[in-house]
């Protein structure tokens, strides 16, 4: 008898912890499991690409089906609820700034989901925040295992808010050995049931979409110099955009010849235009937009740039790999698991004065870029075979 499986995702939005979640979905086998997806929203751009044999439920928001009338009244109570409130103070204490802490709101969501009635052999969370809350609180599964695809020690979460829902969980998966390291660090109690599962990428998906012609605009791309490339969520706080911008300003000034293209689209868009514009780089520094295939772009370009302050284990990073594009990046928790500096890319200081320096190395010295491109043939990146042992920490 198949094993009734459920994974709990907040929307198919753009983004690398996305195609992990389709690769992860793609790989298991649907013989041995059946497989049901809930999440908080039914949106996104990757509904085409999951399976035929997931099913995917009605989503789990109660605001749904609301009249705009319902809408409003809850906004109203909302507003006037603890929640609101605490958010605020949480964001204001911690973070020092003005805005709703995403823990805060994230449990808020949670509290307004619908509790699923069907029971499951194993239940899934497969991003931080309110999908390991759904599952640790609303679903009833014989085992719960929730995914960690962050740096949790260094993202700035409110370690107090996630302790006592963590107890419940059976399985925690960290993404990389130094996120496993760094999450231990913060909940040491929990290393006997935290494990590494690092995210599935198919190396045959990645070149095949690569080659894909269908609403691609080839001229967004162009320039006879160095093309430099970014896909991220335009996100200063963790992806690192305006420090990108401040060493885009002092290369032109200094007058190389590059174009830097920003492929994604975020919170911080309206910022970065603006920082573009003061620092007279809109003829360098290209914000593309968000595009649902970036790998066509991403083949074009020379050389692909990680400006993070902070991250997991970006899936960005070994798309680009897998097409033979040379890396600099920040030396975030795992980039050395990533990167073999000097070999196939650079590892620069995660400092403002980092991506400066590794852009710099590039335009001055060219030639790495073929010899790192041939280093790179020589890697396997493609990791479909560690589907067994996602098996163990599930059964």
């Amino acid at each position: 008898m198949k094993k009734k499986l459920l994974f709990v995702y907040p929307e198919l939005m753009l983004g690398g912890s996305t195609t992990s979640l389709i690769s992860l979905l793609n790989s298991i086998n649907p013989n041995r499991y059946e497989i049901d997806l809930i999440m908080y929203k039914n949106r996104g751009e990757y509904f085409n690409d999951l399976p035929v044999y997931v099913n995917i439920l009605e989503e789990a928001s109660i605001y749904s089906t609301d009249s705009l009338l319902n809408k409003f009244k809850k906004s109203c109570k909302f507003i006037y609820s603890g929640f609101f409130l605490k958010a605020i103070i949480y964001e204001l204490i911690y973070k020092k700034k003005l805005g709703f802490n995403n823990q805060v709101m994230s449990k808020f969501q949670n509290g307004n989901s619908q509790k699923l009635k069907k029971k499951y052999d194993i239940a899934i969370g497969y991003l931080e925040l309110w999908a390991d809350y759904y599952v640790l609180q609303k679903v009833f599964a014989l085992k719960k295992v929730i995914w960690i695809h962050i740096d949790y020690l260094n993202v700035g979460f409110i370690h107090s808010l996630d302790y006592k829902i963590f107890k419940k969980a059976d399985k925690i998966v960290c993404v990389s050995e130094s996120c496993l390291l760094n999450f231990t660090k913060v909940f040491p109690e929990f290393s006997g049931k935290t494990v590494v599962f690092e995210n599935i990428l198919s190396s045959q998906y990645v070149r095949k979409r690569a080659t894909e012609k269908e609403g691609v605009d080839n001229s967004l791309i162009q320039h006879d110099g160095l093309k430099l490339v970014t896909v991220c969520r335009l996100s200063i706080h963790t992806k690192g955009l305006d420090r990108a911008i401040i060493a885009a300003k002092r290369l032109k000034e200094e007058g190389y010849s590059f174009k830097w293209f920003i492929i994604g689209d975020g919170e911080d868009y309206k910022v970065l235009k603006e920082m573009i514009s003061k620092y007279d780089v809109q003829d360098r520094f290209i914000l593309v937009g968000e595009k649902k295939n970036p790998y066509p772009y991403i083949k074009q370009c020379d050389v692909y740039v990680m400006a993070s302050r902070r991250e997991g284990k970006p899936m960005a990073v070994t798309e680009a790999q897998i097409l033979g594009l040379p890396i600099i990046v920040t030396n975030y928790s795992s980039a050395k698991e990533q990167v073999k500096n000097g070999e196939d890319g650079i590892i620069v200081d995660n400092v403002d004065e980092g991506i400066y320096e590794g852009v710099k190395e590039i335009l001055n010295n060219p030639s790495l870029i073929k010899t790192f491109k041939i280093n790179l043939q020589n890697r396997e990146l493609s990791n479909e075979s560690i589907i067994k042992s996602f098996y163990s920490i599930i059964d």
